[in-house]
């Protein structure tokens, strides 16, 4: 199946209110695993987050797990273990703005496109006016994700 493929099934669900296929469960032992991967914060934002709270992230999206299925030597590239993209490994917690936010983006495109808000903010005119106020001040900086942090601090 191609992603062009991959896009119409998931535009055809959409479109015509089917529900989508059902995705497995993660049971409770995982998820506990999961939230203290980062002792209760975001990979990404690393904000602190309630265990209910928790949404968990495919690193490699979920979506595309028949990509990685395809040839051992994609999972191998992608760093995949275990038997799905359910495996421990490819579990992050997140919190629900991160998680909403990189869908079924890898974690490179999650990084460019954070970049690239503060040039598409600065395009609408409102933010424009805030800023010559100086409301509000946008920053460009390069991202760099909590779970990247992880060992730069001498408490971690």
């Amino acid at each position: 199946m191609s992603i062009k493929d991959l896009e119409h099934k998931r535009f055809f669900y959409k479109d015509h209110k089917f529900p989508a296929p059902a995705k497995p469960k993660i049971d409770k032992t995982v998820r506990e695993k999961v939230y203290n991967k980062f002792d209760g914060r975001c990979a990404y934002c690393g904000c602190k987050i309630l265990f209910h709270q928790m949404h968990i992230d495919h690193i490699h999206p979920q979506s595309m797990s028949h990509f990685y299925d395809a040839e051992p030597s994609v999972k191998k590239e992608y760093g995949l273990r275990g038997d799905n993209v359910n495996h421990i490994d490819n579990l992050f917690p997140a919190c629900r703005s991160c998680n909403n936010y990189k869908a079924t983006f890898s974690i490179d495109v999650l990084r460019k496109e954070l970049e690239e808000q503060p040039r598409k903010l600065r395009v609408q005119s409102i933010i424009k006016l805030c800023e010559r106020f100086g409301i509000i001040e946008i920053k460009e900086k390069p991202i760099k994700f909590y779970f990247e942090t992880i060992g730069e601090h001498d408490e971690r």
